[in-house]
């Protein structure tokens, strides 16, 4: 999909309410300290997020949501580096504004070039000047939005001889995580948190990403850190709740961090209709692109507005209309908590079913 946003129209309302800190109640604003802390925030009083504020309907996920980002950005011992530019290249694949713009910034707080960083992100780097592993990550990351149906773990082969098991099974998490966030971003219609960060000015974005990214270096600590879980106890915990899991997970012995992720994803699942989720992970397996075409172009919508926003936030989230979402709200009476939970589940639903594909077998090198 086209990443140049030069001259494209800002979301200016949300499609659902998003609830800032200081007009938060008690519930909800202990649930945002607790995001301010997991994320090494050195800000006081925090500042609150929009991806955050898209669960403000829903303050008991909020945790769980926080604390998955927290083991794939912060957990393990894959270079933020790598982390920040799997989560950039997938959010630039995905036009996803929000997920972009941010993780350019955190990318160049990561210590890339600002200038580099922003040839990534505009496509303006040639191919040969990326580095061998900055070439497999792109290689997978395309394929993942341009035909997730046909991931399998032989994607995965020159990712291990690169980063090893236990790196790629971390890239396949941030994989999964971003194509969750990018879409939870562009169904609820966030833009950016600094209101210099638009569409329309490319000078002026930019310069704002190069100032986040500078400030970001101050603000949060972005070393990795140590994370233990029992693997065992939470593959039994989240097979309870998603059903059984492929033979890849038997991996992630590795890699602790990735399993808290995968419980954090459960522990919210848990929470959720379980007949609207069927519905959602079937709708999500059906819409999943095969092809390049069907990640692009345009195709006949279901006429269900439930159904139709399943298809659209599974092949290109950020063709979400303010239309289809009143359409749900007039059709099946929903208010902005039921939204909530559709919208993650619809963005977690894109995620597992990429790591899944991948993760059908043990990550082997070439």
């Amino acid at each position: 999909m086209g990443t140049s946003y030069d001259g494209a129209a800002a979301q200016t309302m949300t499609r659902i309410r998003l609830i800032p800190l200081h007009t938060a109640p008690p519930e909800l604003r202990q649930a945002y300290d607790k995001v301010a802390e997991l994320w090494q925030c050195a800000l006081k009083p925090p500042m609150v997020v929009q991806i955050m504020q898209c669960f403000a309907h829903r303050p008991e996920f909020i945790e769980d949501v926080a604390r998955g980002y927290y083991y794939v950005g912060w957990g393990g011992r894959l270079p933020r580096t790598v982390r920040e530019f799997v989560a950039a290249l997938v959010s630039r694949e995905n036009a996803c504004f929000y997920c972009v713009t941010a993780h350019a910034a955190l990318l160049q707080a990561a210590g890339m070039g600002a200038g580099y960083v922003q040839q990534i992100v505009e496509r303006e780097i040639r191919w040969e000047a990326l580095a061998p592993g900055e070439r497999a990550i792109t290689t997978l990351v395309h394929k993942s939005v341009a035909a997730p149906a046909h991931l399998e773990p032989a994607d995965l082969q020159e990712i291990v001889a690169l980063f090893g098991i236990s790196g790629s099974l971390e890239i396949v998490a941030v994989l999964a995580a971003f194509h969750c966030l990018n879409r939870m971003a562009d169904l609820v219609g966030i833009s950016s948190d600094l209101p210099m960060i638009q569409p329309q000015w490319r000078w002026l974005r930019w310069f704002g990403i190069r100032f986040a990214g500078w400030l970001l270096k101050y603000v949060v600590d972005l070393r990795n850190q140590e994370v233990e879980a029992d693997t065992e106890a939470v593959l039994v915990e989240t097979e309870a709740v998603l059903g059984p899991l492929p033979a890849g997970y038997q991996a992630l012995h590795h890699v602790p961090n990735v399993a808290g992720f995968l419980l954090s994803i459960a522990r919210v699942v848990r929470q959720l209709n379980p007949q609207m989720l069927a519905r959602v992970t079937q709708g999500v397996a059906h819409a999943l692109p095969s092809a390049e075409a069907e990640a692009t172009g345009f195709h006949p919508l279901p006429s269900d507005p439930f159904n139709a926003l399943v298809f659209v936030g599974t092949r290109y989230a950020v063709r979400t209309t303010d239309a289809m979402v009143a359409a749900l709200r007039a059709t099946y009476g929903y208010g902005d908590p039921e939204l909530t939970d559709l919208f993650y589940a619809i963005a977690m639903c894109n995620g597992l079913e990429r790591m899944h594909r991948l993760l059908t077998a043990v990550p082997s090198g070439a």
